[in-house]
């Protein structure tokens, strides 16, 4: 899983690309949210986040997913 926040740049984006291609999970904070929206907008721009939303939502997916995870391992 790879998150890209608010944030000048785009220094994070390609390896949140490459997560992405690899089947990882992808997420970008949404512009409303965002301070500076310019990593997170390269990122969306690109492909590379599969999803977009605010921080309490991002948190709530990463609970979601590290729950999930938890009934799956063996």
């Amino acid at each position: 899983m790879g998150i890209i926040l608010t944030g000048m740049g785009r220094d994070g984006v390609q390896g949140l690309l490459r997560l992405r291609e690899a089947r990882g999970v992808t997420i970008a904070q949404d512009e409303e949210s965002s301070v500076v929206f310019g990593m997170p907008g390269e990122a969306v721009r690109i492909g590379a986040a599969q999803h977009v939303l605010p921080p309490d939502r991002i948190a709530e997916m990463v609970r979601s997913l590290a729950k999930a995870a938890r009934y799956r391992s063996p």
